[in-house]
Formats: C-alpha cells, structure tokens, sequence
C-alpha cells in the first residue's frame, strides 16, 4: 500500500509539473499575440495620422473629384499644375496605404485573400515608372523586398 502511495505522489507530481509548463507556454503565445496586436495597432495608428496629412489638402477638391472619377490614362499630360499636384498628393497616400496594407499583410493581421484583392493594384503602381520616387520615399525595407519580385518596366 505504501508503494501504491508514493507512486501515486509521483505522477500527482508529474501531472502538476506538466500542467504548469503547459501554462506556460499558454501564457507565453497569449503574450506574443498580444505584442503583435499592439504593434499592429501601432502601424494603423501611425498610418491614420499620415493618410489624415495627405488627405487634407485634397479635401474639398473639385478636381480631385474628377482625377479620381474620370482615370488618368490619356488625361495626364493635359492635366493643370494644380491637378498635377492633387494627383502626386494622392499618389503620396496610396502608396503609403499599400505599404500599411503590406505590412499589415505580413504580420498576419490581414486575411490573404484581402491582400490578393490589393495585390493588382499595388502591381500598377509599381509598374508606373512616374511613382518610384514616392515608392522609395513610403517603403519600408520589408516593402521594398516585397517590389523585387514584381514585374519592373522601369530598369529595362
């Protein structure tokens, strides 16, 4: 019987030892998730007060209105100085959007098929040549390895 007791003692112990390790590392993934949560909340907050400072001289904007409704495609080279600098502001503002959006994406905070629905565009920004200067001035180091593997009109 007393055999029976300290075995017993033995795998109460064990059992013991195993549920506070597992508590552990419970409570160590909860942390982990916690931080990315805030760090991703960091990122949209540092987002929303960039998109907010570019945003803010287009509002009001007549011309903006028909820039963003009409398309640039054969418009851009009649287009005003003032419209002009509305559609650079704007530019400034995707691409900063593309490169939360990016980043949002690798951390795991924004579902694939989201960033497959913003993949085409981020590819046409890309492409347009006239946006690299913003491009490089918004990308994050991360971002910027993400362009590498895009198609780049602009080295041929």
């Amino acid at each position: 019987m007393k055999m029976n007791i300290a075995l017993m003692n033995q795998y109460t112990q064990f059992l013991g030892t195993l549920g506070v390790i597992a508590s552990l590392i419970f409570v160590g993934l909860e942390l982990r998730q916690n931080q990315q949560i805030a760090i991703a909340g960091q990122i949209q907050e540092r987002f929303n007060t960039q998109a907010q400072m570019l945003l803010s001289p287009l509002q009001d904007n007549r011309d903006m209105l028909r820039i963003m409704t009409v398309g640039l495609n054969d418009t851009e080279s009649r287009m005003t100085e003032d419209e002009r600098l509305a559609y650079m502001q704007l530019n400034r503002w995707r691409v900063a959007s593309s490169v939360n959006i990016y980043t949002q994406y690798q951390m795991g905070m924004l579902p694939e098929g989201t960033f497959e629905q913003v993949f085409p565009s981020i590819s046409r920004m890309y492409e347009n040549c006239l946006l690299r200067p913003i491009i490089n001035l918004y990308a994050t180091p991360d971002y910027q390895e993400f362009l590498t593997t895009l198609n780049d009109p602009c080295s041929e």
